[in-house]
C-alpha cells in the first residue's frame, strides 16, 4: 500500500467523499435505523473522513463528539453495521476503500500528466533534420522550422500583393452606362452636380 509520501498532493486531504443518497437509502439496515441512529451515522462517517478514526470505546467517543454516553451507547450498536473497530479505533472500510480509490486515480492523472509533458519537451528540442531520417516506416516529423527568422535584405520576399482594380481594365463604359440609367440615385447625382 502507499503512503501518503508517494502520491505529490496540495498537502491536504480530499475536500469531499461522493455518495449517491439513493444508494444509502436503498439499504435496508439505513431504512430500520431510527433518527438518532442516522444522524449518528452520519456524524461517525462525517468525522471519520476528516479524522480517518475514532476511538471505538463509547465513554471515549461520547466526549470527542460532545454527546451523553447514554445518547451514544443506545445508537451506536445500530451504527455499527457500517463501520468495524481495528484496535482502539472505529474506522469506516467504505469511506477508506473510497479515499484509496481516489489517491490511486490522483496518481495515476499525475503519471499520465507527467509523461505528457516529457513527450511535449522531448519534441521540442529535436531538430527536424533528425526527426526527418528518410525512413518510410518514420512518421514525418510535426516539428515546423520556423518561420520567424529575420529577413535579410538580400533574401527578402518578392511583393506578391495585387491591386485593387486591374491594370487595363477599363471601367469607364461601365461608370458610363451606370450614369446614364435612369434610376432615383441617379436623378440625385445629377441634381447635386447642377445638371
Amino acid at each position: 500500500m502507499a503512503s501518503d509520501k508517494d502520491f505529490p498532493t496540495q498537502g491536504r486531504d480530499a475536500p469531499a467523499y461522493q455518495e449517491f443518497a439513493a444508494s444509502m437509502i436503498a439499504r435496508l439496515r439505513y431504512r430500520e435505523m431510527s433518527l438518532a441512529e442516522r444522524g449518528l451515522l452520519y456524524t461517525l462517517r462525517n468525522e471519520c473522513w476528516v479524522n480517518r478514526r475514532l476511538p471505538s470505546d463509547p465513554a471515549r467517543l461520547a466526549r470527542v463528539l460532545g454527546y451523553p454516553v447514554d445518547e451514544i451507547q443506545t445508537s451506536l450498536p445500530r451504527v455499527m453495521d457500517f463501520f468495524e473497530i481495528q484496535g482502539e479505533s472505529l474506522v469506516c472500510p467504505e469511506l477508506e476503500n473510497y479515499r484509496t480509490y481516489q489517491d490511486a486515480r490522483r496518481a495515476r492523472m499525475s503519471e499520465g500528466g507527467k509523461k505528457s509533458a516529457e513527450k511535449r519537451k522531448g519534441s521540442k528540442h529535436v531538430p527536424a533534420h533528425e526527426t526527418n531520417s528518410g525512413s518510410p516506416l518514420q512518421a514525418p516529423s510535426k516539428v515546423v522550422e520556423s518561420g520567424l527568422q529575420a529577413l535579410r535584405p538580400d533574401k527578402s520576399k518578392p511583393d506578391k500583393s495585387k491591386p485593387a482594380v486591374s491594370e487595363g481594365s477599363n471601367h469607364d463604359a461601365w461608370i458610363n452606362d451606370f450614369e446614364r440609367t435612369d434610376s432615383p440615385a441617379n436623378d440625385y447625382a445629377q441634381a447635386s452636380r447642377g445638371h
